[in-house]
């Protein structure tokens, strides 16, 4: 049986998805095959409130949610206060994808994968 990658998805890097017209989900499928998706319920929470308070980020937020779904990513119940503690706790068996410096940073001192994206294209940090 071929083993997947599970890779961790922050609000940022699923924002982007409408705005800068990245598809994170096949982008990702393409690099590493294939792909357990995985998000914090609080994550989706964030994009829940984005999406219903924040007019300017309402459609991003909203295509966000329906390509989670589409995609059929994994919602993790939440062990922190807020996401980035969530997406800490699965750094030791999860790819981290976003680009939050101060939460890459971390993820990295405690030994865990980092996936950036910069310029519509994900890359490696370590």
């Amino acid at each position: 049986m071929e083993h997947s990658t599970r890779i961790a998805l922050d609000t940022n890097v699923l924002l982007a998805i409408e705005r800068f017209r990245v598809d994170v989900f096949s982008q990702l499928r393409g690099q590493f095959g294939k792909v357990e998706f995985i998000v914090p319920k609080s994550v989706v929470e964030e994009l829940e409130k984005l999406g219903s308070t924040n007019k300017a980020l309402k459609k991003s937020a909203n295509v966000a949610l329906e390509l989670l779904e589409k995609n059929m990513a994994k919602t993790v119940e939440k062990t922190g206060k807020n996401a980035d503690e969530d997406l800490l706790a699965l750094c030791t068996d999860a790819w981290i994808a976003s680009s939050d410096k101060r939460l890459l940073k971390k993820v990295l001192q405690r030994q865990g994968r980092v996936l950036i994206l910069r310029q519509k294209k994900f890359m490696q940090a370590n």
